[in-house]
């Protein structure tokens, strides 16, 4: 029990000053590092995406296992993308 309200009442102490560093931190880089992660957000749900498609139309175990594979490689070719638009 301990352990729970420790946990919540960190978390809750991190999201407040989450909350009040993003009031005040508008500027130029701040709206640059948030459309990073946004494009970041959508390019991994892009990627899951395709791979729950992959594994839904999978037949057996040789189909998953390609489905990871192909998950493996759009994952690299993922990371090599540039952030910058």
């Amino acid at each position: 029990m301990k352990t729970i309200y420790l946990c919540s009442l960190l978390l809750g102490l991190t999201t407040t000053g989450a909350i009040q560093a993003g009031a005040a931190g508008t500027g130029k880089r701040f709206d640059k590092n948030k459309h990073k992660i946004l494009l970041d957000i959508e390019r991994q749900s892009l990627l899951l995406q395709q791979y729950k498609a992959c594994v839904l139309s999978a037949a057996n175990h040789q189909d998953i296992k390609e489905c990871r594979t192909l998950k493996k490689s759009q994952k690299r070719l993922y990371l090599r993308l540039p952030y910058r638009s």
